[in-house]
């Protein structure tokens, strides 16, 4: 009786393997099922086995999400509100269960741990309120007009100030300027020496 030849598994070419390992490596790095695998896992531990598997989950997010990238930012609304109060029910556990210790370390514990939720719901409030109005941005471009003028953010702009106002003053040049007043009396230069040159400037011009 002949016997039958048995069936050689088909060979997979590399150009096929590359791109198998390209769409498990494109899977793994999908943040929607990122996302599903660890809402799967948390569902399991607290709802049991019955909740929706990994791609239920997974295509429910997916709908999330382009809801979201269409403007529609009812969802994440409705997420953070939840957590808020999710939050604050944490707070009053964690308070209610401070006031019932007696040894203070342990009171300490409790009510740090209830704050600390407190102040979380605090933030998530405040992103909710940022998510319905948005603060509106003004970027001002600071125009420089001024002439010869250098530009150093650790001085203080009282600085740059003076230097326009003795610009000003000066005619904006740098060349010295013909002083057409008239001769001070006082003088920081000594009499006698000052008579000296004059005598010296005389026989210089002599000579």
């Amino acid at each position: 009786m002949a016997t039958k030849a048995k069936k050689q598994p088909a060979v997979i070419g590399e150009a096929a393997k590359r791109e198998l390992e390209k769409m498990k490596a494109t899977t793994n790095l999908s943040s929607p099922i990122n996302a599903a695998a660890v809402i799967e896992a948390y569902s399991k531990a607290v709802f049991g086995e019955q909740q929706g598997g990994l791609m239920e989950v997974y295509e429910v997010l997916s709908d999330s999400i382009e809801k979201v990238w269409d403007g529609d930012m009812t969802k994440c609304e409705a997420m953070l509100l939840s957590q808020a109060v999710a939050l604050q029910s944490i707070f009053v556990n964690l308070s209610r269960r401070a006031v019932a210790q007696e040894r203070i370390p342990n009171f300490d514990t409790f009510l740090r741990l209830g704050l600390k939720a407190q102040a979380q719901a605090v933030r998530t409030i405040e992103a909710l309120a940022e998510m319905k109005n948005p603060r509106s941005v003004a970027f001002v471009k600071q125009a420089n007009i001024a002439n010869n003028q250098q530009v150093n953010n650790g001085q203080s702009s009282q600085a740059g100030s003076l230097e326009n106002q003795q610009s000003k003053l000066s005619g904006d040049t740098y060349e010295l300027r013909q002083n057409t007043g008239t001769q001070s009396t006082a003088s920081g230069v000594n009499p006698a020496l000052e008579a000296v040159g004059e005598k010296h400037r005389a026989e210089v011009g002599r000579g």
